[in-house]
């Protein structure tokens, strides 16, 4: 734990480096780790914080850039976007970690099809969708545990009614065990 509160120190120092000299990207990236060691720690309001601050930072960066450089940046950013996600879940903010998810998507999305846009999906427009085409809307990710490995399956599932479930399945504990029709069971069960 004492080398995390360490690295703290030191991401922070640099964070006030990078800002002293306008490191933007920098500035953003230093912020991404502490949000990626305040998950560690299981600090997730701090982490929540931080990375809201990196992805706004990049953000800010993308948009006047070529396509090129947008979408290397945008690369960078899924990082932050990552870490945000499952600190929102830690928190049990669901809603939140889904509008995150589908803020990455629209992200690539509207980078490719018109990239000046900046609009993002909000959780009402979500569940307004899913009741005007009364359609159960299902959107899956995998999550971080707090050693940042992918072996968590987030599952959201949006009904006609706009009622939100989740459910988090761990898929090294599944080990052989995971079929899909588990979570087409998870589904019908909603």
């Amino acid at each position: 734990m004492g080398e995390y509160n360490k690295a703290i120190d030191y991401y922070q120092q640099s964070l006030t480096i990078e800002r002293e000299i306008g490191d933007r990207s920098g500035e953003s990236g230093s912020l991404n780790n502490l949000g990626g060691t305040y998950n560690i720690l299981n600090r997730y309001e701090e982490a929540e914080e931080n990375l809201y601050q990196s992805i706004k930072i990049y953000e800010s960066i993308r948009e006047p850039l070529p396509d090129r450089q947008q979408i290397s940046i945008f690369e960078t950013q899924t990082n932050s976007y990552q870490l945000l996600e499952y600190a929102l879940i830690a928190q049990n903010k669901t809603n939140a970690a889904l509008e995150i998810a589908e803020r990455v998507k629209a992200r690539a999305l509207v980078g490719q099809l018109a990239p000046q846009s900046t609009s993002s999906i909000t959780i009402e427009e979500i569940r307004q969708l899913a009741q005007e085409k009364q359609a159960t809307l299902v959107e899956y990710s995998l999550g971080l545990n707090n050693q940042f490995d992918n072996n968590q399956l987030h599952i959201l599932v949006i009904k006609p009614t706009g009622e939100i479930y989740f459910q988090s399945l761990d898929l090294t504990a599944m080990g052989e065990q995971f079929k899909s029709d588990s979570l087409i069971e998870f589904i019908l069960a909603m």
